[in-house]
């Protein structure tokens, strides 16, 4: 029973380790747009008979074209492209993205990789007309991938915590293995392996604003909505400024409209 434990235990291992780099995060990560975008159609529907007039009066509606969405767009996109974000060899700035409303993670997620893959399509395109060789091009442009923008919430990954800690280390940068329980007792030793960040844009709600460890490399703190009360301003600060983080300055921009 001892070798059968120890041998499920290996499993799970390999299957944490090797998942969050390819197959569970990206696999997750593929449907999070399917999903978001059935979700902002029905929650649209529902809101149809009271946003109906004003559609009418404004007439047609870009959901991606807000400017305080654009805006940070564009400041996100530029740091993805920006020699000066790396902090340490291999590892760059990570931008903690905070608003509440579900469906603007929506938006949100969409617009970021409209956005990225149309700067990685001029940058290779500029690249290669400057003879750079391919692989330097990939190199040099691995953090303009799609697939590194992520959201942490409930209705994505159903309120599991393993999941959403799944999310927090892939952004981080940290794979935590399970080790083996110590025969004759019921410990499990953990131990946490420092890898290269999965993602390096996360966009959270209150599920990320209290209890998680996201500062080892957040660089940047974005605001696109005010809490209701102080203690949640104060916990999605605490996110990025406290001990662990690697880098020597945090910088928060509460985004704001007009």
């Amino acid at each position: 029973d001892d070798e059968d434990e120890a041998a499920e235990a290996a499993d799970d291992d390999a299957a944490i380790d090797t998942g969050l780099a390819t197959n569970e995060l990206e696999s997750r990560s593929a449907k999070e747009g399917a999903k978001f975008k059935a979700m902002l159609e029905l929650c649209l529907r529902k809101d149809e008979p009271l946003i109906g007039g004003a559609k009418k009066r404004l007439g047609s509606v870009d959901p991606y074209a807000s400017p305080k969405f654009v805006k940070l767009g564009e400041m996100l996109v530029d740091s993805l492209v920006d020699p000066e974000e790396i902090v340490t060899e291999g590892v760059a700035c990570g931008h903690l993205v905070f608003i509440e409303s579900i469906e603007s993670h929506a938006i949100l997620l969409v617009l970021l990789r409209r956005m990225i893959e149309a700067r990685r399509t001029k940058e290779e395109a500029a690249l290669r007309a400057a003879g750079v060789p391919p692989e330097e091009i990939v190199k040099r442009l691995y953090r303009l991938d799609p697939r590194r923008v992520t959201v942490l919430n409930s209705p994505v990954w159903g309120g599991d915590s393993n999941r959403y800690q799944m999310v927090v280390d892939g952004f981080n940068g940290i794979v935590r293995m399970r080790q083996a329980a110590t025969k004759g007792t019921c410990e499990t030793d953990v131990q946490e392996v420092v890898r290269a960040p999965a993602y390096d844009i996360l966009i959270a709600n209150r599920v990320g604003s209290e209890g998680w460890d996201i500062q080892t490399r957040t660089c940047y703190l974005h605001m696109l909505d005010l809490p209701w009360e102080p203690a949640t301003f104060i916990q999605r600060i605490g996110r990025a400024v406290r001990q662990g983080n690697i880098v020597g300055e945090v910088r928060i921009y509460v985004h704001l409209s007009r």
